[in-house]
């Protein structure tokens, strides 16, 4: 075909279309967002100079600068259309139910973030649409109690989700995608939570609960909001573990600025998690970027600090510093060794106190988000294609009824004397399951069991006068791991203490 004036803009838009056919559609490209604007850019710079300085007539051809513009728009227009005609009436998922929009774009499953309110969103979806919900173009939501087995399991052939790309560069252990690189450093991980590591631990729980108990008994009778406090106790015990210092929460009472800088990026995760693509422009943004910057630079700090400071008991840290130790360093590595302190305190404080304020919910409600391998895998009867983003949603499984009887109510006795109460053990995963099980269990089991035996071996406790349990519920926010809002508790002290 000769290349004329009137046939360009079809060129334009054929070639977005086959950019998406041949060459967007396969992989991932959430971490390149970044590099594609600038492409983008650079074509589009340059072509509008090349047009404005009119450097195209040996080929028969005048461009102005607002015919380029046209020939970009034809261009952009032509990828969109592609993607979604094929996301709607093509794509793998196309015979899974859900929102039409869902279908269409990512957007739509970020709109059901915008409260923190995930998992209670999803959870309707599911009742409209069944145990299959298409939240995304290329994500699914099984709310199926057996799916739990398949997706976590010790032999699930699933990879971890684009969303733990989003702490790039630094790459903490919880966020490596590589099952073999993940195995290798989850051994050193291993040694810093075994049985004889955690000895090294208990004086340090025993001395912040005792800390916790004199916030407790200073008091008694009075309301006090747990869900701060319990914040305060989890967050002074993982920054002793991983840099060997104190910070004091519980004695000053008072939330650090690096408590805060964590609670706030953590909902800004939660906000984008469906929308991988745009943190690689967030972090070069410092007006969104700050917070994340500041708690980097805190954790340089404290890492610098910690290494030229041996503790005369190990902490969590020592095991880990003493692998980095090892052998030759990239920067790469000096990166995920700063990475790995984040996870120490990030994940060793939030699931605890969460844990601690809340022991009828999930740490982790929207569930973890896993990759399907190439050739998909099967879910009993019901086969999920393959490179599809798969999420199995524990606050729905844990409600549903063929894994618990009366799965609403909390009855703590289906643990216990009332096993009939439990129908599906192995839909309950509170620890997580397989290779990317939670490597602090050991010393999680610990923190819980002697602050809940200490306080109610002293206390009984009561809701505060005006505290309302559905304030409580409905107040939980989802930021990948769980938020508690304030819960006002009585504490009297026990007669025969």
């Amino acid at each position: 075909m000769m290349l004329t004036q009137d046939s360009l803009p079809l060129i334009a838009t054929l070639s977005g279309v086959s950019l998406h056919t041949f060459v967007y559609r396969f992989g991932e490209w959430d971490t390149t967002s970044m590099l594609l604007v600038q492409i983008y850019t650079f074509i589009f710079v340059g072509g509008n100079l090349t047009a404005y300085l009119d450097l195209l007539t040996w080929t028969g051809l005048r461009l102005s600068p607002a015919a380029f513009w046209s020939l970009f728009c034809y261009h952009i227009l032509g990828i969109y259309c592609s993607m979604l005609a094929y996301r709607l009436l093509l794509h793998r998922l196309r015979r899974f139910p859900g929102p039409f929009f869902g279908r269409l774009t990512n957007f739509y499953a970020t709109t059901l973030t915008v409260n923190l309110q995930k998992p209670q969103e999803v959870q309707k979806l599911h009742r409209e649409y069944g145990d299959y919900v298409r939240l995304g173009p290329g994500h699914l939501s099984i709310a199926d109690p057996e799916a739990v087995q398949v997706i976590y399991g010790t032999q699930s052939p699933v990879t971890k989700g684009p969303w733990y790309t989003v702490l790039e560069p630094r790459v903490p252990l919880v966020m490596v995608r590589d099952k073999q690189e993940h195995a290798r450093r989850r051994k050193v991980w291993d040694q810093g939570f075994s049985t004889k590591a955690l000895r090294y631990y208990e004086p340090r729980v025993s001395k912040y609960t005792d800390n916790l108990l004199q916030v407790i008994h200073k008091n008694a009778g009075k309301p006090i909001d747990v869900a701060r406090w319990f914040m305060y106790f989890s967050f002074d015990v993982m920054v002793d573990l991983s840099f060997g210092k104190a910070s004091n929460m519980l004695v000053d009472g008072k939330e650090s600025y690096i408590l805060r800088t964590i609670r706030t990026d953590m909902a800004k995760i939660a906000y984008f998690s469906h929308l991988a693509w745009l943190f690689p422009f967030t972090k070069r943004l410092p007006f969104l970027n700050g917070n994340l910057l500041r708690l980097w630079r805190w954790i340089a700090e404290q890492v610098s600090e910690r290494a030229q400071c041996e503790p005369e008991r190990p902490d969590v840290f020592s095991w880990i510093l003493n692998h980095y130790r090892q052998g030759p360093k990239s920067h790469q590595d000096t990166l995920n060794l700063h990475g790995d302190a984040h996870l120490i305190v990030v994940a060793g404080s939030d699931t605890v106190s969460t844990t601690l304020t809340n022991r009828f919910q999930s740490p982790n409600p929207s569930g973890l988000q896993r990759v399907t391998p190439a050739e998909g895998l099967s879910n009993g009867d019901k086969f999920i294609p393959g490179n599809v983003i798969v999420q199995v949603p524990t606050y729905t499984v844990y409600r549903d009824s063929r894994a618990f009887e009366r799965p609403e109510e909390f009855i703590p006795e289906r643990w216990t004397t009332r096993s009939e109460l439990v129908k599906d053990r192995s839909a309950f995963i509170p620890f997580g399951l397989g290779p990317y099980s939670c490597v602090g269990k050991r010393l999680a089991w610990m923190e819980l069991r002697r602050v809940i035996a200490v306080i109610l071996h002293s206390y009984d406790v009561a809701l505060a006068p005006g505290q309302s349990a559905k304030a409580f519920w409905e107040g939980q926010m989802d930021t990948f791991t769980l938020v508690t809002p304030p819960l006002e508790l009585v504490f009297t002290e026990r007669e025969h203490v």
